[in-house]
């Protein structure tokens, strides 16, 4: 099992996985294995979705799990912030540490909110106050792997990724069979010298993102040849940073064509272009 390296994963696909998700990541980050969810729907709960005792002090800690973004299409806020805060007061027995997570990104504004808060409650003798955003929460599933597998096997799992790999070679080949290229795979070893196909033009402004282009780098680069998946929301930059990527080390591979995945015909169409330029000749 290995971890992601830091390539964006998105969050569950629904509010109630995400409370499960987190129920188990905080069980293994308290190592309190009677963490648990709060009560059950429709009961009051104080702003309190999962509480447990972190690494068995006697204190107790809470999660309020927040679906944001792909959720709600909203952000967490300073007001809804503050809220919680005051439901998390009236929490029995008293917290020690209360957490926010969320499926929204992260917030340096809220963050900072939080750490004026706890200054506050603590001259009080009450609990700390964390926000987790959706980056955050990645970062924790890869130090506990354990968790990351269970929820995320198709970016932990070698067998997984070569399994999968394999599919969308197969769905490849019967693509391509049906529309008459039977033999479009061509030799196992093609001859050496880069192939090019159509691209998209290159953004001759693109800034940043170098951390992310180098994890990348370092996964597609291993000897097992991985597969690399950037997921996120739309508009979040996906496409701009693969084509960054692969302008930048054209000439590493023997092969570079851009598959159209909009539609099954768009698909076909650039196999069928690529079955031509490489093995048809």
């Amino acid at each position: 099992m290995t971890p992601t390296n830091g390539l964006q994963i998105p969050p569950p696909s629904n509010w109630q996985d995400f409370e499960t998700l987190c129920c188990e990541l905080w069980a293994a980050i308290w190592k309190d294995p009677y963490t648990m969810k709060n009560g059950r729907l429709g009961q009051a709960q104080h702003g309190i979705d999962i509480f447990g005792r972190p690494k068995e002090q006697v204190s107790w800690a809470g999660v309020q799990c927040k679906g944001k973004d792909a959720y709600s299409y909203e952000r967490l806020t300073e007001v809804e912030l503050l809220a919680e805060v005051e439901k998390a007061k009236l929490f029995e027995p008293k917290l020690a540490q209360f957490l926010i997570a969320t499926t929204g990104p992260k917030d340096a504004k809220l963050e900072e909110r939080a750490r004026v808060i706890t200054q506050e409650l603590q001259k009080q003798g009450l609990f700390s106050v964390d926000v987790f955003g959706w980056a955050d929460i990645v970062n924790l599933l890869n130090r506990h792997l354990d968790v990351l597998e269970r929820y995320y096997p198709e970016f932990t799992s070698t067998k997984s990724l070569v399994r999968g790999q394999d599919e969308i070679k197969e769905m490849q080949r019967a693509i391509l069979h049906r529309l008459g290229y039977a033999d479009a795979y061509g030799p196992s070893n093609p001859e050496p010298g880069t192939l090019v196909g159509p691209m998209p033009d290159h953004n001759s402004l693109f800034i940043g993102r170098e951390r992310l282009l180098n994890e990348i780098d370092s996964r597609l680069g291993l000897p097992m040849k991985l597969p690399c998946v950037l997921a996120g929301m739309p508009g979040v930059g996906k496409t701009s940073i693969a084509a960054e990527y692969v302008y930048r080390h054209l000439n590493r591979w023997r092969t570079v064509w851009w598959i159209r995945a909009e539609s099954d015909r768009t698909l076909a169409d650039d196999y069928v272009n690529l079955a031509r330029a490489r093995y048809l000749r």
